[in-house]
């Protein structure tokens, strides 16, 4: 018998416990599908309309707030552009997409007021003192499957929580 398999299970031990557990996770599939709706995928998009608002930009760091402070003099008064900047700096400019949640609350109000190629910063960041300019703003869909993969998680995990408080019972008053 190969080292792989338990002591004491046999291979017909093992096909029969296999089918156990492909016959709970469908059961677990048609629950999903059946808990979380698409109307109930819709209100949870509409009640973190703020939240999940995702946010394109290109950031660049720098090591000093300093060395921060006159790149974006550069671009917001000299009219230099980002990549001009990286260049003469020698930094390096990194896509970056994430939604307003991601964020600490004390960014995610610098970020949710900002418009398309708006300059933000210097701010502190992973540990740089960084600039970001905003590419685009998205508003939160279904038809992002990010958007819509939060939604699912979230529904189905609400409808767990409460499939779990009904079904349990204390045995000892606490």
């Amino acid at each position: 018998m190969p080292d792989s398999v338990p002591i004491g299970l046999t291979p017909d031990r093992a096909r029969e416990r296999s089918a156990i557990l492909a016959a709970i996770d469908a059961a677990a599939e048609r629950f999903k599908v059946a808990a979380v709706t698409a109307e109930l995928v819709q209100r949870e998009i509409a009640h973190h309309h703020t939240e999940w608002i995702r946010i394109d930009s290109r950031r660049i760091g720098f090591s000093s707030d300093a060395e921060a402070r006159e790149a974006a003099l550069c671009v917001r008064e000299d009219g230099l552009s980002l990549d001009e900047v990286a260049a003469s700096s020698h930094a390096e400019i990194q896509e970056s997409s994430f939604y307003l949640d991601d964020l600490d609350a004390e960014l995610r109000t610098l970020f949710l007021g900002a418009r398309a190629n708006d300059l933000l910063g210097p701010v502190s960041f992973e540990g740089a003192y960084t600039l970001f300019q905003i590419e685009e703003k998205v508003m939160p869909s279904e038809e992002d499957p990010d958007v819509r993969g939060k939604a699912e998680a979230a529904v189905l995990s609400r409808v767990l929580e409460e499939q779990a408080r009904r079904r349990m019972r204390w045995q000892l008053d606490w």
